[in-house]
């Protein structure tokens, strides 16, 4: 529904060095007559036969990448014209980064509001309080995800993102900018509302592993894992609320 707007944003870069490649994860509407219509030799295509899922699907994206950056874009989502150049100049002038983040400004159900975690010059180690990036946001140094092999794991399906960020987050700093990158859209058929419960969940399995040690994050003090701790406490809480909120709205629906 909103696949040519988000193309078309990226076709606005003020980088002009850029290539999209976009991932059919089996279709069955009007995707890819949409994407078979692009005529810009920069826009690259992946068709699946079958639908193999979120992360299978961006596994793809990350294989076919041939850029030295990688910047993630949901097909609902819109990227701002500075985008690329802004975080890429960000990449360029610190090597030592890996990953960079930004603000969204938010559009549907009637509201245009900014959102996004306060910017920092090192989000690794908060990671242990929770997701704090907006996958929309997000450039990765391809780099970073081939020497390490790095890529989006199945086991963590609608909830691959912050695993992946943990992952990245070993090998080099995590930024966020005080940017707004692009504009993030609410409806009814994205992720987070059909799937919220099953993504609030394993996101808690990810912040559980993370809290116990698995990733090798820098500067993960001892304070910092307890603050992560009582986040994990208060995530839990608001994974209870949801569920039970969902149930009560499901409840309504059959009604």
């Amino acid at each position: 529904m909103f696949l040519q707007e988000a193309i078309d944003s990226v076709k606005r870069q003020h980088e002009r060095s850029w290539e999209l490649v976009i991932v059919d994860d089996g279709s069955t509407d009007t995707t890819r007559e949409i994407l078979q219509s692009q005529d810009d030799h920069r826009v690259r295509l992946i068709l699946l036969d079958q639908n193999l899922g979120i992360p299978k699907a961006l596994n793809h994206g990350l294989v076919a990448a041939r850029g030295q950056y990688i910047a993630r874009l949901d097909s609902d989502d819109v990227a701002a014209p500075s985008r690329l150049m802004t975080q890429v100049e960000f990449m360029e002038s610190n090597p030592d980064v890996a990953l960079v983040g930004g603000w969204l400004r938010t559009c549907g159900h009637g509201e245009s509001r900014i959102i996004g975690h306060r910017a920092s010059l090192d989000v690794g180690p908060q990671l242990l309080r929770g997701n704090r990036l907006l996958s929309s946001s997000v450039i990765i140094r391809t780099s970073i995800l081939r020497l390490h092999d790095l890529q989006y794991s199945s086991e963590h399906s609608n909830a691959q993102d912050y695993e992946l960020w943990l992952s990245v987050a070993q090998h080099g700093r995590v930024v966020i900018l005080p940017e707004v990158v692009g504009t993030y859209r609410y409806h009814a058929n994205q992720q987070t509302a059909v799937h919220g419960v099953r993504q609030r969940r394993l996101a808690l399995h990810s912040q559980f592993r993370a809290l116990r040690g698995a990733y090798k994050i820098p500067n993960a003090t001892r304070m910092l894992r307890c603050v992560g701790w009582m986040a994990f406490l208060r995530n839990i809480a608001g994974l209870q609320l949801h569920r039970a909120r969902s149930k009560v709205t499901r409840g309504m629906m059959n009604q």
